[in-house]
């Protein structure tokens, strides 16, 4: 399997752009859960949209030179919650 350097700089940028509106340790968090295989368990109160809403765009940007290779996302989240990611 080839690794795609080229995808690699699209997500550091991304990141790096998105970073701006996260806190520290969610930056944290997104790096960790992009760099392997994961699983993040996040309280309320711990402004989960935002890292959620930072994951999506990164995902987005992967699916452009990966089509196919998608991320699962398992969210516990009210109805007025999942409106509030859209704008996030």
């Amino acid at each position: 399997m080839e690794h795609d350097t080229a995808n690699d700089d699209q997500i550091g940028l991304a990141t790096d752009v998105l970073s701006g509106i996260l806190l520290p340790f969610q930056m944290e968090m997104v790096t960790q859960l992009i760099e392997a295989d994961a699983l993040c368990i996040i309280a309320q109160g711990l402004a989960w949209q935002q890292v959620v809403g930072v994951l999506l765009r990164l995902q987005e940007v992967k699916l452009r030179s990966e089509p196919g290779k998608g991320v699962v996302l398992i969210l516990g989240a009210t109805e007025w919650q999942r409106e509030a990611l859209k704008q996030v």
